[in-house]
C-alpha cells in the first residue's frame, strides 16, 4: 500500500486558485444584489413622487377641519384645509421596519405637524438619502430635518423630508431639488424634481 506524502505544491495552488475564483464571484453577487436593493429604492422614490403629483391634481380638495373635526365634506363652516403630502422618514422607532430604513407615508400637514394617513413604500436600509433643495423655500422650515447619524460618512443625509405639490398647476410648493442616493458613502443615484412643473426624473 502506497504511503500518503500529502498535497504536492501543485495540488495546493489549484486549490487556492479555485477558492479564490469562488470567493471572487460571491463578492460579484453580493454587489449585484446591493445594486439591485438601491436601484430599487431609486425607482420606488420616483414613482412615488409621481404617484403623489396625480393624486393632488386628483382630488377635489385636502382634508379639512370642521369645527375642530377631521373631514372630508365639503362644508360653510371649514377652519383650515390640509393639503395631501408625502413624508420620507428614516426609521427609528419602529418595531416592523428595520432601523435605517425610509418609510414614504402619505398624510397632510398643518403647516406644523404631518398628519399620517398611509405608509405606500419602504425603502432599503442601505442607503441614505441627502436631500439638496432647489431653494431655500423648497425646504419646510418645522418637517425637514437632517440626519442625526453619527457614522463617519463623508457624505450629508436626511432624515425628514416633506414633499407637497400645488394642486392649481402641479407646481412643487415643498421638497423640490435633488435627491442624492448614497449607498456605502457614495452617491449611486439621484432624483430631481423641478420647483416650476413638478417634473421628476433619476440621474
Amino acid at each position: 500500500m502506497k504511503k500518503n506524502k500529502g498535497y504536492t505544491l501543485v495540488e495546493m495552488l489549484i486549490v487556492i486558485a479555485i477558492m479564490a475564483i469562488v470567493s471572487g464571484m460571491a463578492f460579484v453577487t453580493i454587489g449585484i444584489i446591493y445594486q439591485a436593493k438601491y436601484n430599487a429604492a431609486i425607482d420606488s422614490l420616483n414613482t412615488q413622487i409621481d404617484s403623489l403629483w396625480v393624486k393632488t391634481k386628483a382630488l377635489s380638495q385636502g382634508r379639512i377641519q370642521i369645527l375642530g373635526h377631521d373631514s372630508v365634506a365639503d362644508s360653510s363652516d371649514i377652519k383650515s384645509i390640509y393639503p395631501l403630502c408625502m413624508m420620507l422618514k428614516e426609521n427609528t422607532e419602529d418595531d416592523d421596519v428595520k432601523d435605517g430604513c425610509y418609510e414614504l407615508i402619505l398624510g397632510y400637514e398643518d403647516g406644523n405637524n404631518f398628519v399620517e394617513k398611509e405608509v405606500v413604500s419602504v425603502l432599503t436600509n442601505i442607503i441614505n438619502i441627502n436631500y439638496k433643495p432647489s431653494s431655500a423655500s423648497q425646504k419646510h422650515p418645522k418637517l425637514t430635518k437632517e440626519s442625526t447619524k453619527v457614522n463617519g460618512e463623508t457624505n450629508e443625509s436626511t432624515s425628514q423630508i416633506l414633499l407637497e405639490f400645488n394642486k392649481s398647476d402641479g407646481s412643487v410648493k415643498y421638497g423640490a431639488g435633488t435627491y442624492e442616493i448614497i449607498y456605502n458613502d457614495r452617491i449611486v443615484g439621484t432624483v430631481y424634481l423641478d420647483a416650476t412643473t413638478g417634473n421628476h426624473y433619476i440621474k
